[in-house]
């Protein structure tokens, strides 16, 4: 929103406004209906005026491993000059909460008074607790999450519902460790609780299959496709030949959200346990 004010005032004649974005995204980019509704009050040439300088806090990348949604990219695609502080935590709220705001004071502090990403604001030094964080350590880590590590931190999930912005992460890193009793544990809990969640039970096919059970895993395709008769590659999933298992740095500059991901990382479980 605050996007779309400062376009429409540039189009008043007004000077760009400088924008702080804590973790927010370009939603118009996705949703076809978004432009659309933009297009009917902003003239084409007021979205490519003078750019916004925008400080943009957002969960981008775990090392070299992709999370969700690429934010950076999307403003940027959508002509903003975008200066980018990543934020340690695969939680959305985390961008909110005051020891985030207070590790960035002095580059907030910066950008307000210069109105400018040129030169760059100051580092930020994260010293973030909880779930969210201690995920993007495990991702950013050189090396696959450690099954007994994994397990100490799968206590610590609350009963109920998990949250979804924490799904994917959780998801890839279980599939990743080796140990099928967690990788199936996290992906049946995750289908259970929302039987939507297509990649949980993608998840379920790729390590089934990577175990050597095709006949099993070709079963829960088939369980699938009974409620999504269009999606058929669930079926060529489980009659894939098993992989031999990849190296971590296979899934650097994937996204954890993506199949492509999870097909690497289900090969962990073709030796585990």
């Amino acid at each position: 929103m605050g996007w779309l004010v400062d376009r429409l005032l540039v189009a008043g004649g007004r000077r760009t406004t400088p924008l702080i974005n804590l973790n927010g995204s370009v939603e118009h980019i996705h949703r076809q209906v978004l432009r659309e509704q933009i297009a009917s009050v902003l003239p084409t040439d007021a979205a490519a005026a003078t750019a916004s300088h925008m400080l943009l806090l957002h969960r981008g990348q775990a090392g070299k491993i992709l999370l969700e949604q690429d934010l950076e990219h999307d403003w940027r695609a959508a002509g903003v000059r975008v200066h980018p502080v990543h934020l340690p935590s695969v939680d959305h709220l985390d961008a909110r909460r005051p020891a985030t705001i207070a590790a960035m004071r002095d580059a907030l502090a910066f950008f307000v008074e210069t109105g400018s990403i040129e030169p760059a604001p100051p580092p930020c030094k994260f010293d973030l607790p909880g779930f969210g964080a201690v995920l993007f350590r495990l991702l950013e880590s050189a090396t696959p999450p450690d099954g007994a590590r994994l397990r100490d931190l799968l206590k610590e999930l609350p009963s109920g519902w998990i949250d979804p912005q924490f799904r994917a992460s959780l998801l890839f890193l279980a599939l990743s460790c080796g140990d099928t009793e967690i990788t199936l544990g996290v992906a049946t809990r995750l289908a259970t609780e929302d039987p939507a969640y297509r990649n949980a039970m993608y998840a379920q096919i790729a390590v089934v299959n990577a175990l050597g059970r095709r006949d099993a895993a070709v079963a829960l395709a088939e369980e699938w496709i009974r409620d999504h008769p269009n999606d058929t590659a669930m079926r060529a999933r489980a009659n894939m030949a098993p992989q031999p298992k990849q190296p971590w740095n296979t899934v650097f500059n994937l996204n954890v959200d993506t199949t492509q991901a999870l097909d690497i990382a289900a090969t962990s479980c073709a030796t585990g346990k």
